[in-house]
């Protein structure tokens, strides 16, 4: 004799024509669940979740949840008939709803069930009638899997929902699901490398660096390799003897680009450079440098920063930002002509003579090709 277990028997609320038991809450879509059944009332679809297409829009419908030890009898009373096999992954389910979410505990002891969705009133909304009322019944039993059936259908709208189903291709099985994610993740970590190979390559002026030694100078050495980039390598085979000598020859040229080489202090600082000595007063720090420029005593100066920041990204390049007074980048490639690092100190000179103007970097080579 076969025993009834009643584990629901309430009011569900319905959104899209839909609720569902287990699996995903934000999946509302008609024929979600039944892609690749013959029936599309009982979506299963998916292992441990069940989808169920009701005949209201929106609003609340009654459900009574059945579990039985056999297959039951089935009443006459129900219109609309489906079945297909359960696949249990929890014994708790959620009964996700259209407001809320409702647990159920199925208790269910085998890892198979048959499951029948009974429906009466199913075609209410679409025939503006309310008698009888629409309401639901579903029925577990252990069985075998087995496909999906219609075991009854009377109404129009269930016709085309059973008909969307069949036309509808099976869903991805989650491990399908779960590699083509994996595929895609790839695929998008693929791009974003290409990409931003691409855009270092661009900076560095076509070409990546070989060497650790230039990647950790890129700050210094990205502008000048857009400018030449044969000469950032020219310059990092140098020996450092030498590039302290580039150094001091991008120091003068900035000099006499802004203007300033015959001013004595500044003079006199870039004969310091060409000789190796330490720098004069003047000329021990940015700060010293600045106030001489622009004759302010050290106890009376004050130094201001400001910046200009783009944050639109189709505004890059077409934004002209302010340049910096030549006679300020000249004191900016004196100072930095005696960095610690000498490839730095060539680097980032040059770089500040580059950006007052042109430089003869044909010049530049003649002179350090032949030492």
């Amino acid at each position: 004799m076969d025993v009834v277990h009643v584990l629901f028997d309430d009011r569900v609320s319905v959104e899209f024509h839909v609720f569902r038991l287990g699996g995903d809450v934000a999946a509302h879509a008609v024929g979600d669940g039944q892609g690749g059944q013959v029936n599309g009332l009982c979506g299963a679809a998916e292992p441990g979740a069940l989808v169920f297409n009701t005949g209201l829009h929106t609003g609340y419908v009654p459900l009574r949840i059945e579990r039985h030890e056999s297959e039951p009898l089935l009443d006459p009373v129900w219109t609309e008939v489906a079945e297909a096999s359960y696949t249990r992954t929890e014994p708790d389910q959620l009964l996700l709803t259209g407001d809320h979410r409702l647990t159920v505990r199925l208790e269910l002891d085998q890892d198979t069930y048959r499951v029948r969705f009974c429906a009466i009133g199913y075609d209410n909304e679409d025939r503006v009638v309310d008698d009888p009322p629409e309401r639901y019944l579903l029925q577990f039993w252990p069985a075998k899997a087995g496909p999906d059936r219609i075991v009854r259908q009377t109404s129009t709208v269930a016709a085309n929902r059973h008909r969307v189903a069949q036309k509808t291709p099976p869903r991805p099985t989650y491990a399908e699901r779960v590699e083509a994610a994996r595929r895609q993740q790839e695929e998008k970590k693929r791009r974003e490398r290409e990409y931003f190979r691409a855009r270092a390559t661009r900076d560095w002026g076509g070409r990546l660096p070989d060497s650790d030694r230039l990647r950790q100078v890129e700050a210094w050495a990205k502008d000048v390799a857009r400018v030449d980039r044969d000469l950032v390598d020219e310059i990092a085979a140098a020996e450092p003897a030498q590039q302290r000598a580039m150094a001091a020859w991008a120091a003068r040229s900035a000099a006499i680009q802004a203007g300033a080489a015959e001013l004595d202090w500044v003079a006199e600082a870039l004969d310091a450079l060409d000789r190796g000595d330490p720098p004069p007063p003047s000329f021990t720090d940015y700060r010293t440098a600045l106030n001489r420029l622009w004759d302010v005593p050290e106890e009376t100066a004050v130094h201001s920063f400001s910046s200009s920041f783009i944050y639109s990204p189709t505004s890059i390049g077409k934004i002209e930002l302010p340049a910096m007074e030549p006679q300020v980048q000249m004191v900016f490639a004196i100072v930095a002509a005696r960095e610690e690092d000498p490839l730095v100190a060539a680097l980032s000179t040059l770089k500040s003579a580059l950006e007052i103007g042109p430089v003869d970097l044909a010049a530049f080579r003649a002179v350090f090709t032949q030492k």
